[in-house]
């Protein structure tokens, strides 16, 4: 692969990119990433992943997210967004067909009972009417009452594991969420093989800040049922396997499927809908590695795909400029002449 081509595939991306988008992802990076011997590597590849959500959407918004390092060993990525609102089902309804960022998804919630106008403003899942949503969502659609509400706090304590701060309701530092991310197995720092993308596990992460992810609790029982009080945005979008009918409620015996649809009638991804301890927002990992994935997938360089940015756009994050899989590609063809790139040098050394 010469300069080029190289130039030429550089420039078709920069041309497909949506001009002036308006997304803005601060970040702020903790001491146990600045003291690592590798932070240039690590921070340069948070940067990377935050550069493409600010190149993909264009929500004039800025969304501060803290990065940590796992202390111990344990776990691959983490996200805390701390408390979320709670606002009324209308508001976050009127705000969604207001921001119109993906129109057929929202002719899917309107068609299938959940015209907040004309079904009472409850929403169609659970019927009711409040909806969960995390602050960066809030800020996206923009419903009332959308500052961050994350206040770094130094201590491990629950829901984070094995990290040096967490989410709380009063400190100096105020974010829309926390990232924890276990770099002792992520590339880099370390070679993909036996290890696991960090652009991927950042991204995963990322996502789940914006706002993506179920209100179902996290859990590993074999009995329980379970019935949250509330649904998310992306729970609003949940269904069976021909899309014709909503799964929310989960029997932990024999918990079924659930897909990710913004069609109604065809399914986009399937759920983890498993009381497997892991997010049920997350997709069941398939034949093909993709970023949000309930199971990282070891050695497999994997960005960020069509069906999260299907499912951003469909809880507000408005896209500007060709069909999202369109610039997933390009980003994706960029990547890989890199790798390529790099790996052609290498070897003529």
């Amino acid at each position: 692969m010469n300069k080029t081509i190289t130039g030429i595939f550089v420039a078709a991306l920069m041309t497909a990119l949506p001009a002036g988008a308006s997304l803005i992802i601060t970040p702020t990076f903790d001491a146990t990433i600045n003291s690592d011997s590798n932070a240039a590597s690590i921070k340069s590849t948070i940067n990377q992943a935050i550069g493409i959500y600010e190149s993909l959407f264009a929500n004039n918004i800025n969304v501060a997210i803290y990065f940590q390092k796992f202390t111990v060993n344990s776990g691959l990525g983490e996200s805390d967004v701390g408390s979320v609102y709670i606002p009324g089902y209308q508001a976050f309804y009127d705000d969604l067909v207001t921001t119109n960022a993906n129109p057929t998804a929202i002719n899917t919630l309107k068609n299938g009972g959940g015209n907040g106008d004309t079904n009472g403003g409850v929403d169609p899942v659970i019927g009711a009417a409040q909806i969960a949503v995390k602050s960066a969502d809030a800020r996206a659609v923009g419903i009332s009452g959308d500052a961050a509400l994350c206040h770094v706090t130094a201590g491990d304590t629950s829901p984070a594991s094995n990290v040096p701060n967490h989410c709380s309701g009063a400190g100096a530092t105020v974010v829309d969420g926390i990232i924890s991310l276990n770099t002792n197995i992520t590339s880099p720092p370390n070679s993909l093989s036996g290890n696991y993308s960090l652009l991927a596990v950042a991204e995963h992460e990322i996502d789940e800040v914006l706002g993506l992810g179920s209100f179902l609790p996290n859990t590993n029982s074999n009995s329980a049922s379970l019935t949250p009080s509330f649904v998310a945005p992306e729970d609003l979008w949940r269904y069976n396997s021909t899309g014709s009918a909503r799964v929310y409620n989960v029997n932990c015996a024999s918990p079924g499927a659930a897909y990710f649809s913004i069609t109604g009638n065809s399914v986009n991804q399937q759920f983890n809908n498993a009381c497997n301890g892991d997010d049920f927002g997350d997709w069941a990992n398939g034949a093909s590695a993709q970023v949000q994935d309930a199971l990282g997938s070891p050695g497999v360089d994997v960005g960020l795909g069509n069906n999260e940015v299907a499912a951003l756009s469909a809880i507000g994050y408005q896209f500007t400029g060709p069909e999202p899989g369109t610039i997933v590609l390009l980003f994706s063809a960029l990547a890989a002449i890199v790798l390529l790139r790099r790996r052609q040098i290498a070897a003529r050394r």
